[in-house]
């Protein structure tokens, strides 16, 4: 049965972000089953029925979660996924101000240095450009390549930390993190407990951006209950109200 399933869309809830109503589509499909090449094909068909489900239903947008927008625009696929790349920036942007006014409400926002990790991937370019073109203390870092440390002539000083990278990343970097680091992680899903164990015994902070303000019925797992996830913003606008929280000891 899931050999079946994994490739066809299943409806398993409907959400409401803003003024707009979506339907949530799912399948047993994991990362690895369309990764593998030998899965290409029917892994494209199963976005064309999801596609001529939403022809049917007049839906005027699709967001993908997870790394399938990042793999779709590689492999040149027919349908613009060039959304998904700039529609979490003022929502992250909004909780870079949350998170300083919280933890650094002693600093003007200008002296807190951002280290963007994943900056060179599909979420961290437009962040990155973005960024640059109104500060000068962005530090990008990305372990796909790049510069893949975290930057010492910052070490120990008030820093926010974003996480936009793959899941499980930010754990490789641990032991170059420091007490007074803030971790705002938009990737999901949320860090496992033993990563947040570790991160509390280095005087870490981290929160997690679950989404942004909406509902989803049922609700989703892994720390997304009352939210809805930055992949499926419909509406992104400066009263779009992100969903915070710290996790750890502190939480």
């Amino acid at each position: 049965m899931r050999g079946w399933l994994r490739w066809r869309p299943t409806p398993i809830g409907v959400f409401r972000q803003g003024e707009h109503w979506g339907i949530v589509f799912a399948t047993p499909m994991t990362e690895e089953d369309f990764l593998n090449p030998k899965n290409k094909e029917p892994f494209l068909r199963l976005l064309d029925r999801l596609e001529n489900i939403n022809s049917l239903m007049g839906v005027r947008l699709t967001s993908y979660a997870g790394v399938i927008p990042s793999y779709l625009h590689a492999n040149g696929y027919k349908n613009d996924v060039s959304h998904h790349f700039s529609k979490p920036l003022p929502v992250i942007n909004k909780s870079i101000e949350i998170v300083i006014s919280i933890e650094f409400a002693e600093y003007p926002d200008k002296d807190i240095p951002i280290i963007l990790l994943g900056g060179n991937g599909k979420i961290g370019t437009p962040l990155k450009y973005h960024w640059r073109d109104s500060r000068t203390d962005i530090y990008v870092v990305d372990p796909q390549g790049g510069n893949v440390s975290l930057p010492n002539e910052i070490y120990g000083k008030p820093a926010i930390l974003v996480d936009v990278s793959r899941r499980g990343a930010i754990r490789i970097y641990i032991d170059e993190m420091w007490d007074g680091l803030v971790i705002l992680n938009e990737t999901f899903p949320e860090p496992s407990k033993s990563t947040i164990s570790l991160l509390d015994s280095k005087g870490v902070k981290i929160y997690h951006l679950s989404g942004v303000k909406g509902v989803v019925i049922p609700s989703l797992p892994h720390g997304y209950i009352d939210s809805v996830p930055c992949c499926a913003i419909h509406d992104s606008n400066e009263d779009t109200l992100p969903v915070l929280k710290l996790l750890g000891s502190q939480g």
